[in-house]
């Protein structure tokens, strides 16, 4: 098990710990990183295998989805942790 992470907080000099009972940003990388190496395998594997089927052209539409979706959810769900982390901080909930 590795050690907790700490961060130091740019306004005020402070070393901080990621709030409680949330997911590390290491765990939520894993799985995207997991879930762009899946649609990158498919993609692959659909253009490489040099058949041109109308399944292959929705598996490779669908992956190109999903890839863009899962990196617009990544940059949304920084965006909300550092607005809620914010918000905590400064007593706004």
């Amino acid at each position: 098990m590795t050690p907790d992470k700490t961060y130091l907080d740019k306004n005020t000099g402070e070393i901080m710990k990621p709030p409680a009972g949330r997911p590390s940003w290491q765990n939520r990388r894993r799985v995207i990183f997991a879930t762009l190496s899946f649609c990158a395998l498919c993609v692959s594997y659909c253009m490489f295998s040099g058949l041109d089927t109308v399944l292959y052209q929705t598996i490779v539409t669908s992956s190109f989805t999903l890839a863009g979706a899962v990196i617009g959810y990544y940059v949304a769900g920084a965006a909300w942790t550092d607005v809620s982390i914010e918000r905590i901080k400064s007593g706004n909930l």
